[in-house]
């Protein structure tokens, strides 16, 4: 799924799909996953059914479940580009390599043999 062009209903509920593939994966069931993340069965439920919970529930359940290094690298600073950075990234590429200049001048080298 493309989270770019989904609504965030969808995207609860691809989230929760994939919270329940992992879930049944280790063979516990909805009340196990609750036990084990410290939460109300309801909130597991929620979660699956890409209804709405909390952030503290789904950290909960992303922990019990060993997911929690997922979300490491998701919401990272992006590193910032100075003016002349961006404008370096509008130029077009380039489409060949500088040619070499020789260290005789043409033909000096058949001249000395």
């Amino acid at each position: 799924m493309d989270f770019r062009l989904a609504s965030a209903g969808q995207i609860q509920g691809e989230i929760g799909a994939r919270l329940r593939h992992h879930r049944l994966r280790r063979g516990w069931t909805q009340q196990e996953l609750a036990r084990r993340a410290g939460i109300a069965l309801n909130a597991v439920k929620h979660l699956e059914s890409g209804g709405n919970a909390t952030v503290s529930s789904m950290v909960k359940v992303l922990q019990a479940l060993s997911l929690i290094n997922e979300l490491g690298d998701s919401f990272k600073p992006r590193e910032t580009l100075s003016i002349a950075d961006l404008e370096r990234l509008d130029e077009p590429p380039r489409q060949r390599a500088r040619s070499r200049k020789s260290s005789t001048p043409t033909g000096a080298s058949a001249r000395h043999r």
